[in-house]
């Protein structure tokens, strides 16, 4: 076989038939390196489009699903209480439930930040810089997750609501029926709360949960700092090589586990009287599910319209006739009063987190990335005062507005410009002007 062998391949025309294939490989090697620029790589695959997808919507993808597994243990565990009838758990079980919920639900959401509440964005986005364009999808994101969360929860205990309200077809809400189940889903104050007192219960709740927010992961991320700088008096080791960049929000890794702790404290000691929502998403999201499902409108009057708004400040009157009266028929006549409300869990909560976190950076928060030293007022000049910037090189809003006025004579373009004190960039000539701080003033 080896004579067979050697004999095929002393062949000339096979030689040369292996020496055309050989060159016709290195010709292809050869055109595809010209097409080829200077200091051009060759092309990557593209990646698949679900990729790319995930990756544009990564942080959306990560506040949604944070939140439904915050509301899957929080509705879940309430479930399991009232339904169980309080064999199965009492109000501490409540506030574990949730605490685990919110603790899983910053784990899972660690990528975006784990804001899961539109309350702490909104406050991020006052004090500590960060971007405004995020608010509404993380707002979004929050609202839609902690539906998914509650939808799922229902369907998981329909059977023993049906069994708890006596009937498939019956849903009813706190202070409507005994055997109210609407509390699954959302919050309601108790009936001896006062508006005031409703108000002030979520407002200071909202304002622990964001102060110690600010204060657990400014101090987490202080003892990674610490740990990483050297405590010997010898000569310091080479500064290792600066991380890449990156634009994810940073998580401390003892976050999730000191969240669990402040959300099962606010919970135990101030969630009695109102329900601690303390979170737009959490609250009005399952509300929104409750009366898809069928709880009707009063998931959004109960309470004494604890979350809607009542215009109508006057008493109704109900009148009952009294039957089988022989004298003129009387009547017994009972006064309902509709209360004014706030839209108390959705207002309450953006204000409190919002002083919460001021004042934590205030009094105890010395970093640069917040508003509040570097804003008149302790950053409360803010709300206040609009400032355009002027980019250098681009044509910025205030000179299309001289030019404008210049064409209207000088009367109104100084009447204009006393208007548009407020922080505005004037130009005049080649000079450029920047007013002060000071409240918008109208002339009349």
């Amino acid at each position: 076989m080896d004579k067979v062998y050697y004999s095929y391949m002393a062949d000339p025309v096979i030689q040369s038939s292996i020496t055309l294939a050989s060159a016709s490989k290195n010709l292809e090697a050869a055109v595809d390196g010209l097409n080829l620029t200077e200091g051009e790589s060759t092309p990557q695959p593209t990646p698949p489009r679900w990729s790319r997808i995930r990756h544009v919507f990564r942080y959306a993808f990560s506040e949604f699903f944070g939140t439904m597994i915050m509301m899957l243990f929080g509705d879940g565990v309430v479930a399991q209480v009232l339904l169980s009838e309080k064999q199965k758990g009492e109000y501490q079980s409540i506030t574990w439930g949730w605490g685990l919920g919110v603790m899983l639900g910053v784990y899972v959401s660690s990528p975006s930040g784990s804001h899961l509440n539109p309350a702490v964005t909104l406050a991020s986005c006052l004090l500590r810089r960060f971007p405004w364009r995020r608010f509404p999808i993380y707002l979004l994101s929050q609202v839609l997750g902690a539906m998914c969360g509650a939808a799922i929860v229902y369907a998981n205990y329909r059977s023993a609501i049906d069994a708890y309200e006596g009937g498939s077809t019956i849903r009813t809400v706190p202070g409507y029926s005994s055997t109210a189940t609407a509390g699954i889903f959302s919050t309601y104050p108790a009936p001896f709360m006062t508006r005031t007192g409703m108000f002030f219960s979520e407002f200071i709740a909202s304002a622990i949960l964001m102060f110690g927010i600010f204060a657990v992961k400014d101090n987490t991320e202080l003892k990674q700092d610490n740990a990483a700088t050297p405590t010997t008096t010898t000569a310091p080791p080479p500064p290792p090589p600066p991380p890449p960049p990156t634009t994810n929000p940073r998580l401390p890794l003892m976050m999730p586990l000191a969240m669990f702790f402040l959300i099962f404290g606010i919970g135990a000691c101030f969630g009695w009287e109102t329900g601690y929502a303390i979170n737009l998403a959490r609250d009005f999201g399952p509300r929104l599910v409750a009366y898809m499902i069928g709880y009707g409108t009063e998931v959004w009057t109960a309470g004494g319209y604890y979350f809607w708004y009542a215009r109508n400040h006057s008493p109704l009157r109900l009148e009952k006739h009294i039957p089988h009266n022989p004298h003129p028929p009387t009547t017994t006549t009972t006064t309902l009063t509709k209360k004014n409300s706030d839209q108390i869990p959705m207002i309450a909560p953006f204000l409190g987190c919002a002083v919460g976190g001021w004042l934590y950076d205030v009094f105890i928060y010395t970093g640069a990335d917040s508003v509040v030293h570097e804003s008149p007022l302790f950053g409360l000049g803010r709300c206040f005062v609009h400032r355009w910037k002027v980019r250098s090189g681009h044509r910025s809003r205030s000179q299309g507005l001289d030019e404008t006025l210049q064409e209207k004579g000088q009367e109104s373009m100084g009447r204009m410009r006393e208007f548009l004190r407020c922080g505005l960039v004037i130009h005049d000539g080649d000079e450029q002007k920047r007013s002060g701080f000071f409240p918008v003033k109208i002339i009349s």
